[in-house]
C-alpha cells in the first residue's frame, strides 16, 4: 500500500487497485508480476517487480507504458514528472543506476564498479540523480553521488565514514539523506544545509510528507520519543510515547503512531491529540490528509475520517 492523492494504492501479484478516501475502488488493473513494489509521487505511479524486470507507469487510472530493464531491479522510486529511478543488478558491476523518462525511453544510465547501490531518486525540477552507495573495502561507509541527468559522471559527492545511508529522497530539488544515526538535508549542488545527528540514541525509523517534514523515531535511555523537524532541518517538537509504535508518520506536520491498537494524530504540541482504537491488530498506516488516516488489516483496510479536523 501506498498513499496516493486523497487514497491509496493497493499492490499485490498480478494486480494494483486505487481506493479513494470513501473506501470505493476506483480503478483495477490484472497485470503479469509477482513480487511488486508500488511508489508513487504526484499524479504518478510505478509497480515494479523486485528481483525482476518488468516495471509499469501510471497516471490517473490509466496505464502509461509496460517496460523491461536489462537486469534484475533491487529497488525503485518515481518523481512527479514521470521519471522512473532503478537500481539494478548489472554483470561485473556491484549494480546500476537507471532512469526511464515518462515515455518509457532510457535517459540515463550509470553503473558501480567498487560499491553496493543502496538507494537512488530524482529531483522533479532539475532532474538530478542521486544515488546512495555503500562501501565495504576497508570499513563500512557510504556516500552520495550527484549526477546530471545528460551525463555520466557525478559532478558532486557527499562521504559519510560513520554513517550507513539506506535511502535518498527528494523533495522538489531539496535532497534528504536517511542514515542509521544521521539526517542530512543537501541542495541539488551538494552542499550540505543540515545534519540532524543521534549520538548516544538508537534511531528506529524516519518520516518525510510532501513538504519536507520529517520525524524521527528514536530511543534514549530505552525511552521511545518522536522528533519533528521541519523542511529546514530545525527541530519544532519532542513527542514522548508510552510505548514503542509500530508504525509512525508525518503528514502535514501532524503526528500519527499507534500504540498497540491506539492510533494518536495530531499537532506535535496538541494537549488533546486525536485518539482512534482499532478493531483488530494493525499491519499499516498511511495518513491520507488532514482529516483521514487508512488502516491496514491483515485481511481487509478502513478508512477512518475525523469530522472537522483533528481535534
Amino acid at each position: 500500500f501506498v498513499k496516493y492523492k486523497d487514497g491509496i494504492v493497493c499492490a499485490r501479484t498480478n494486480y494494483i487497485c486505487y481506493i479513494n478516501d470513501s473506501g470505493e475502488k476506483e480503478w483495477e488493473y490484472y497485470v503479469s508480476i509477482t513480487d511488486p513494489v508500488v511508489k508513487a509521487e504526484g499524479n504518478y505511479i510505478l509497480l515494479a517487480q523486485n528481483n525482476g524486470k518488468k516495471f509499469f507507469l501510471y497516471k490517473g487510472g490509466e496505464q502509461i507504458y509496460e517496460n523491461s530493464s536489462d537486469d534484475n531491479i533491487l529497488s525503485c522510486n518515481i518523481s512527479a514528472n514521470g521519471d522512473v529511478v532503478l537500481v539494478t543488478e548489472r554483470p561485473s558491476y556491484k549494480g546500476a543506476v537507471v532512469v526511464y523518462n515518462k515515455r518509457g525511453d532510457k535517459a540515463f544510465s550509470w553503473s558501480s564498479g567498487n560499491a553496493d547501490i543502496i538507494s537512488a531518486d530524482i529531483s522533479d525540477n532539475s532532474r538530478r540523480v542521486a544515488a546512495a552507495l555503500v562501501h565495504t573495502e576497508e570499513h563500512v561507509s557510504s556516500s552520495v553521488y550527484l549526477f546530471n541527468i545528460k551525463m555520466t559522471d557525478p559532478y558532486a559527492k557527499a562521504d559519510f565514514d560513520d554513517s550507513l545511508t539506506y535511502n535518498v529522497e527528494f523533495k522538489g530539488n531539496r535532497l534528504t539523506v536517511f542514515s542509521d544515526n544521521l539526517i542530512t538535508g543537501m541542495n541539488d549542488d551538494g552542499d550540505i544545509e543540515f545534519n540532524i545527528g543521534f549520538d548516544g540514541a538508537e534511531l528506529v525509523s524516519c518520516n518525510m510528507d510532501d513538504s519536507g517534514n520529517k520525524t524521527a523515531l528514536f530511543t534514549q535511555d530505552n525511552i521511545p520519543m518522536i522528533n519533528v523537524y521541519n523542511k529546514n532541518g530545525s527541530l519544532r517538537h519532542t513527542v514522548p510515547v508510552l510505548r514503542m509504535p509500530d508504525y509512525m508518520a508525518v503528514e502535514n506536520g501532524n503526528v500519527i503512531y499507534n500504540v498497540d491498537r491506539d492510533i494518536i494524530l495530531g499537532k506535535p504540541d496538541a494537549k488533546r491529540p486525536y485518539k482512534y482504537t482499532a478493531a483488530m491488530d494493525i499491519s499499516g498506516l498511511i495518513p491520507i490528509n488532514d482529516s483521514s488516516f487508512m488502516l491496514i488489516y491483515s485481511n481487509g483496510i478502513e478508512m477512518v475520517r475525523m469530522g472537522g479536523g483533528f481535534f
